[in-house]
């Protein structure tokens, strides 16, 4: 679902830049606070982004009536409302390609079987950000400790340095607009509320996940078609990747993303329904949960009908 990132991405009005940026050079789309969004118009927009997800947490929580974002946030983006620092595992999440480019292999070998002995000290990239959040040029190197440039990087002190990285790409640059999010977050749902949830946890919560797996859509979900359509429905979605299946679950709920607790966590349980021309494509009611399928003759032209539909309708109403 590389739509909503987009629009999330966009300069909003009064602002000069957009709130959210994804680390460059990154191939999944993974939304950070821009650490450029510094301005009072972006600080309280940001502080908003952070009470709409505490609104999402609270009625996903409290109501049981899960209703995830349809983008992924980054996970470090909760330490603060956790109150628990970043460490350099959180790249897996966050930044997946820089972690396996760069973290991995320091945690794995030896500096001299990477050829990078006496070659690394404690700084790290700085890549300067145009106002997309895309990069302009090199960028510097900058200290993740005081006095880093003279510190060298060891086997002994590699942890230690990795964490201070990830402490600040992860945090320390976009620290204002974080403290606004937080901010925003704890007014809708505070703080204490979340002494024994961990960043995974609330993740879930605000984001859900993403795919699903065939076996819970088959416990979980109301059907009122004939068994032979219920099969090659589940035929269908058996050969979707992770993408196609977001696009699947916005088309028939408006959100990419299972809540955490997949199909059985939905308070409007999915329903599909038996209706309209055998030429006709598929419908839904996202207010609702509902896909409604034609009965079609044979399992090939519903997945080609499915495929149209959810490719060509799964976006719904977007934004200007």
């Amino acid at each position: 679902m590389e739509e909503a990132p987009r629009m999330y991405s966009k300069v909003l009005p009064g602002c000069k830049e957009p709130l959210f940026t994804v680390p460059v050079d990154e191939k999944v789309t993974v939304l950070h606070i821009n650490p450029k969004a510094t301005g009072s118009q972006e600080l309280k927009y940001l502080k908003l982004c952070g009470a709409l997800c505490a609104r999402s947490v609270f009625v996903g929580v409290l109501r049981n009536d899960y209703c995830p974002l349809p983008f992924r946030v980054a996970r470090s983006m909760f330490a603060d409302i956790l109150q628990v620092g970043v460490s350099c595992s959180d790249f897996a999440y966050d930044m997946p390609l820089f972690f396996r480019h760069r973290v991995e292999a320091l945690l794995r070998s030896s500096l001299v079987e990477l050829g990078m002995d006496g070659l690394l000290t404690f700084t790290c990239p700085n890549p300067i950000l145009n106002n997309k959040g895309e990069k302009e040029g090199e960028g510097v190197e900058v200290e993740v400790m005081e006095g880093g440039n003279d510190v060298e990087v060891t086997d002994d002190n590699k942890l230690d340095y990795l964490n201070m990285m990830a402490e600040f790409l992860l945090k320390s640059r976009c620290e204002k607009g974080l403290e606004a999010f937080t901010k925003g977050f704890e007014e809708v749902f505070p703080r204490d509320h979340f002494t024994t949830v961990s960043s995974r946890d609330m993740e879930l919560l605000v984001c859900g996940t993403s795919g699903f797996d065939l076996a819970d859509f088959r416990n979980n979900v109301s059907f009122s078609v004939s068994s032979q359509v219920r099969e090659w429905l589940c035929e269908a979605l058996g050969r979707l990747n992770d993408e196609e299946k977001g696009k699947f679950l916005q088309f028939v709920t408006g959100s990419s993303k299972l809540p955490g607790g997949g199909f059985s966590a939905y308070s409007q349980r999915v329903t599909v329904l038996s209706y309209g021309a055998l030429n006709s494509l598929p419908q839904s009611h996202t207010c609702f949960n509902q896909l409604v399928l034609p009965q079609y003759s044979d399992a090939a032209t519903l997945q080609s009908k499915l495929l149209l539909a959810i490719n060509e309708g799964c976006e719904g109403f977007g934004m200007a």
